[in-house]
């Protein structure tokens, strides 16, 4: 079973699902490297997990401290099922066998995918030596973040960073959750009237997509009801730990006072 379409958590396509699939097929289509850089709730992780479980792409989110080339290439392999050898030249030539097209035409055949997420905190050589990996098998990279930058500086030389910043061929910075994802997202959960929806709307373009979920799924967790309307979604939020009730309303801009 696809675990993207369960009736409790519903994959809903986003307009940053497109743009991530977008920029995915690029890297694929190219055989290059391509960056992501998305804040924490805007479904990068959600899209890019799904995308590799659809196309048959190679999925590493690299946490847990994670930042030396040795570490980068255990997860890497480890996730997509190979045992890693003792040594890094041995796993970076596990991890080229890896991206290697295969077959009488390895130019046209399908260019194999490797998607790294949380890509911020590994250091310049570790990316140096996906990129080499990349290169040589003629694959696609994607290097995914949470930053501006595509990896964090921890002292080293300013030169290191933009010799692997140059290296990347397009780079795609996310935005937050439109009005229209949050009403796809509140569809899916069944919910009903109009005030619902805006407060569906309110609060995704507030919060992110992830809260708007939970949100939501909170609120199936305490009705019978098919349907969700507004006191549902109401009740849900004061279930929520936080403020969640105010971020229901729209914003409200001060209108500026005129200086006596």
């Amino acid at each position: 079973m696809n675990p993207y379409y369960d009736l409790d958590h519903p994959f809903v396509v986003t307009q940053a699902y497109l743009d991530i699939r977008e920029e995915v097929a690029r890297a694929r289509d190219n055989r290059d490297t391509v960056s992501i850089i998305g804040a924490s709730g805007t479904g990068k992780s959600t899209a890019l997990r799904k995308l590799a479980a659809d196309n048959g792409f190679f999925y590493t989110e690299v946490n847990d401290g994670i930042t030396k080339p040795a570490a980068c290439c255990q997860r890497i392999l480890l996730d997509a099922g190979i045992d890693p050898p003792k040594y890094v030249r041995e796993q970076e030539i596990e991890i080229f066998r890896l991206l290697q097209s295969r077959g009488w035409d390895e130019d046209r055949a399908p260019a194999k995918v490797l998607i790294i997420d949380e890509v911020q905190e590994l250091l310049p050589q570790t990316i140096r030596l996906l990129m080499a990996a990349r290169e040589k098998a003629k694959a696609g990279l994607v290097l995914a973040g949470n930053e501006k930058s595509l990896v964090r500086s921890r002292g080293v030389a300013e030169a290191h960073y933009k010799a692997v910043n140059n290296r990347i061929l397009s780079r795609l910075t996310l935005k937050h959750c439109t009005a229209k994802d949050c009403r796809d997202i509140a569809e899916t959960f069944g919910v009903e009237e109009m005030d619902a929806y805006r407060a569906c709307e309110n609060f995704g373009t507030q919060r992110d997509f992830h809260k708007l979920r939970r949100l939501l799924t909170t609120a199936r967790e305490l009705t019978d009801s098919k349907t969700l309307r507004l006191q549902h979604i109401e009740n849900a939020a004061i279930v929520m730990p936080g403020d969640n009730r105010k971020a229901l309303s729209p914003v409200v801009v001060p209108f500026p006072q005129e200086r006596s």
